[in-house]
């Protein structure tokens, strides 16, 4: 089939859902009705809190040339790893000091005891479906103990 060509549709918004970081309305789209993002005015975006919120706190707390530093992660009972459970820690090149942890689960809060081995003072930012950067009240070390909502990631920054 020569010069054949694949029609060009734009996905639907809940096509989009899937996938996007934002939505984007042309300036001259004026389809304001039910699903088509009625709060966006044309010539404008908006995030996909479904998907900008899981990297958003990754954006902001960790620079390109952060440092990872190694954690003990949560493990099942026979030992293996959780998959819906997931630590990370980081030092950025100013010398803040971060660790993220993660709830996957659909359904279930999880509860993590950090061990953060000093007496230092943590700020936490939430970010989840419905959540964008909310900040959380500030806890003191060495043991924290941070109950994260379903489909849920807390970024929790060392403040001076």
């Amino acid at each position: 089939m020569r010069n054949a060509r694949r029609p060009t549709a734009r996905p639907t918004p809940e096509e989009s859902k899937g996938y996007s970081l934002g939505f984007w309305r042309p300036p001259h789209d004026t389809d304001f009705s039910a699903g088509h993002f009625p709060n966006i005015r044309p010539g404008h975006w908006d995030f996909n809190p479904e998907n900008w919120n899981a990297v958003a706190g990754f954006v902001r707390y960790m620079p390109w040339d952060s440092v990872r530093h190694h954690v003990e992660e949560p493990v099942h009972d026979d030992g293996s790893a959780y998959t819906d459970h997931r630590i990370m820690a980081w030092k950025t090149p100013q010398g803040k000091e971060i660790f993220a942890v993660t709830n996957r689960s659909a359904s279930q809060p999880w509860t993590y005891r950090i061990d953060t081995q000093t007496t230092a003072t943590f700020e936490g930012h939430r970010y989840g479906p419905t959540t964008h950067s909310q900040t959380l009240n500030k806890l003191t070390g060495p043991t924290l103990s941070l109950t994260v909502p379903p489909l849920s990631i807390e970024f929790w920054v060392r403040t001076p």
